[in-house]
């Protein structure tokens, strides 16, 4: 429970900031959404708290079953995860219309690698929380 609490809260937590900080700051194209902002943030906390838990879910169900080994590569293997996921995610809000797109090709395109950088942010957050739950386990077997 505390690895599955740690990593979809942290990781829902991180790719929300940085959704915010790309769409608020970096773009300013939260300005251009045509409801009040913040039902729009409400929405979005939600949103990245099911892809949080996807994250996860995919994970623990590689993970468990041996699909995904737990050594070295285990972060990289898990940014991709978040990575295709992202992909996934931006795609389905391209294609429903939700997406920012008034603002030409080449808006839509960095965005869109944008958000594949986030979720494999997401994806590295969730693999860290696997790692330090594992590593918490090993210090407690040792010292029992």
């Amino acid at each position: 429970m505390r690895k599955f609490l740690l990593s979809w809260l942290f990781s829902s937590t991180i790719m929300f900031g940085l959704a915010y900080l790309w769409h608020a700051y970096l773009l300013t194209d939260i300005d251009d959404i045509k409801y009040p902002l913040p039902f729009f943030l409400v929405l979005a906390s939600i949103v990245y708290l099911l892809i949080g838990g996807a994250l996860f879910g995919i994970v623990n169900y590689l993970v468990t079953n041996k699909i995904l080994a737990f050594n070295n590569m285990f972060p990289w293997k898990s940014m991709a995860i978040g990575a295709v996921l992202g992909f996934s995610v931006y795609l389905i809000t391209f294609i429903l219309g939700l997406s920012f797109n008034a603002h030409g090709f080449e808006h839509i395109m960095v965005d869109f690698v944008w958000q594949m950088f986030e979720q494999a942010i997401g994806g590295l957050v969730v693999a860290l929380a696997f790692i330090y739950d594992a590593r918490r386990a090993q210090l407690e077997f040792e010292g029992a």
